[in-house]
């Protein structure tokens, strides 16, 4: 083999390497060298790293500087953009094409379903002269990605040929929005299963928190790939399980960089960024993935020091490593250093504008957040409700209206804080017309107007509201067992508690938090059964709080118990750091009963 043809061999081989471990660095080292021999086919190659690095640009310029572009450099370049959110310049390039080949009308389609514009999506698949599984599959998947399952379900059903990977896809919009009995039944329906169709229902169970059905479907599996192996890590994380979760990584036959990085993720989201970083440095060597949630793990916890000190260190960055150590400055509320990282950050993405944009609405400067949203070249509905939220958290309830209604696209963050804002000023009903409005609603959204009933004191439509959840297989959650539980709490319905807090337990197979027996000791209390109430602080499986105790107090004061208030009042004092609390609240009941008995003589 000739010498040219074996450096053209090694360097495609390089070029792929590069793009695989996201190596910004690598590529552009060799960018020069491939750009000098003005050899098509490494052009091609160079165009696919850059895309795979989040630098569309030089993906662009790349593509620019072949002196005969053919259908595979468009594709590719096409594909470049998109998948680094630069739809424009990919449907530019598209419409630009001498001749658009089936496989870049599916590109472009995809694009537009991966950057979620159904609309464009939808009008791009109706127009196309030729369809094909891919792209049929492509058109699926923008509906799920949108949370369009019906309309998914439809284009299933009139496709006029279906794969596993057809069948994977409904599967994963099933899984991925939450339908999991309907992924479930789906899954059992499916003519036939590969390693990806186990791994997509195993993941929706772990990613519910679902840990015994995640390890069921685990051991049922006759085949696994690493994917597989890694969903437990998940699921044992999720769960808490960190010592279950090394067990099973440390078992593994064998390991890949995700499986490392997820055991990596695993101890930063249960706040053990020492371990994460033992684990980090034992790597056989880091890709910025990796590195990435190592960054991740000190900013979870705040250690921005360290987060920084790593940061500084590393060799290999991308888009996401500089958007985490941002993040990291922007919630732990360091505007100085959030912004220094911004200006520095060799290229931004929309991700990038709207945390910065939120970190400055939070911290009150409205008038920064806005000049730099009107600086953005592509907006999104992220950027606009980071607005809404910051205006409603400060009491602005007029300009939060305002951005709502001018928005063309609404995410369910922005209904979501609407319901909020209307139960916090009393709008019930306006708030519940924002909900029934909604095209879209998730656990969030349920949870939410739950909690405005709640907050306004409505126990009959709360409970619908909880009805109308399980008609929709929505999640019903802690919190909004609290909220419901509450509003009874406060309007001493009883039976209704039982009821519901019975119901937690049998039908839904809830652990009631601490919290929960705290509503029921209130509602015991309000109604008079202030010995059951005393009977179940001492009984339930928590050990009583300051809380607990200063339920039972409130109780025995609005029953003029005065003994048991005492004797409630002493607990209390002994678990709070503010010790006169419970005694000023027993001293007004001593007041006011000893104001009784003279009233009475």
């Amino acid at each position: 083999m000739e010498p040219r043809v074996l450096d053209q061999v090694a360097l495609s081989q390089s070029l792929r390497d590069i793009g695989n471990v996201g190596d910004f660095a690598a590529a552009r080292a060799i960018d020069l060298k491939i750009r000098e021999r003005g050899d098509r086919y490494l052009s091609n190659l160079m165009i696919e790293a850059y895309g795979k690095c989040h630098s569309p640009q030089l993906a662009l310029e790349t593509f620019h500087a072949i002196k005969n572009p053919n259908l595979f450099s468009y594709n590719i370049v096409i594909e470049a953009c998109a998948k680094n959110g630069w739809i424009d310049d990919a449907r530019s390039l598209f419409d630009g094409m001498p001749l658009q080949h089936v496989i870049s009308w599916t590109t472009i389609l995809t694009a537009y379903a991966q950057a979620r514009d159904l609309a464009q999506a939808r009008k791009l698949f109706e127009s196309m002269p030729e369809r094909t599984l891919v792209s049929w599959t492509a058109i699926l998947g923008a509906y799920a990605q949108e949370g369009e399952i019906e309309k998914a379900k439809v284009v299933f059903d009139l496709m006029p040929e279906r794969n596993i990977i057809s069948w994977n896809a409904l599967l994963a919009a099933f899984a991925q929005h939450g339908h999991l009995e309907s992924a479930e039944l789906f899954f059992d329906s499916m003519p036939e299963h590969n390693v990806s169709s186990w791994n997509a229902i195993m993941d929706a169970f772990a990613q519910d928190n679902q840990l015994q059905k995640t390890l069921h479907l685990f051991q049922a599996m006759a085949e696994r790939d690493l994917i597989s192996w890694t969903c437990v890590i998940t699921a044992y994380s999720l769960a808490g399980h960190l010592v279950l979760a090394r067990k099973t990584f440390d078992s593994m036959p064998e390991r890949d960089l995700v499986t490392w990085t997820a055991m990596i993720q695993a101890y930063a989201h249960n706040g053990e960024p020492d371990r994460a970083r033992e684990l980090f440095e034992k790597m056989p060597f880091h890709n910025v993935v990796a590195s990435t949630a190592m960054v991740a793990a000190y900013t979870f916890r705040g250690q921005m020091d360290e987060a920084r000190k790593l940061f500084d260190s590393l060799i290999k960055v991308n888009m996401v490593t500089w958007n985490t150590i941002l993040t990291g400055y922007s919630q732990h509320g360091h505007l100085e250093q959030a912004r220094a990282i911004f200006d520095t950050m060799p290229e931004r993405d929309t991700s990038s504008w709207n945390v910065l944009i939120a970190a400055y609405a939070q911290a009150g400067y409205l008038v920064e957040a806005e000049k730099l949203l009107t600086r953005m070249e592509r907006l999104d509905e992220a950027s606009w409700t980071a607005l809404i939220v910051a205006h409603l958290y400060h009491g602005h309830l007029h300009e939060a209206k305002s951005i709502f209604d001018s928005m063309t696209v609404r995410d369910i963050v922005s209904w979501t804080s609407m319901i909020s804002m209307y139960g916090q000023i009393g709008e019930v009903e306006l708030a519940k017309l924002v909900f029934d409005s909604m095209p879209l609603r998730n656990e969030v959204s349920w949870n939410s107007m739950v909690s405005v009933y709640a907050l306004n004191g409505r126990y009959s439509p709360a409970v619908e509201i909880l009805r109308d959840m399980d008609l929709e297989a929505s999640s019903l959650n802690d919190i909004t067992f609290v909220d419901i539980l509450s509003v009874c709490s406060h309007l001493g319905l009883l039976s209704e508690s039982r009821s519901l807090f019975g119901s937690m337990i049998q039908d839904r197979g809830m652990v009631p938090t601490m919290e929960h027996f705290g509503c029921l000791v209130g509602v015991m209390g309000r109604s008079g059964h202030l010995e059951k109430a005393q009977e179940l602080v001492q009984s339930m499986p928590y050990t009583p709080d300051s809380a607990a105790w200063m339920t039972l107090v409130g109780s025995c004061k609005l029953h003029h118990d005065v003994g048991r208030g005492s004797h409630a009042a002493k607990r209390a004092s002994k678990l709070t750091t503010l010790k006169s609390a419970p005694y000023v609240l027993l001293y007004t009941m001593y007041a006011n009963d000893r104001g009784d008995r003279l009233d009475q003589n």
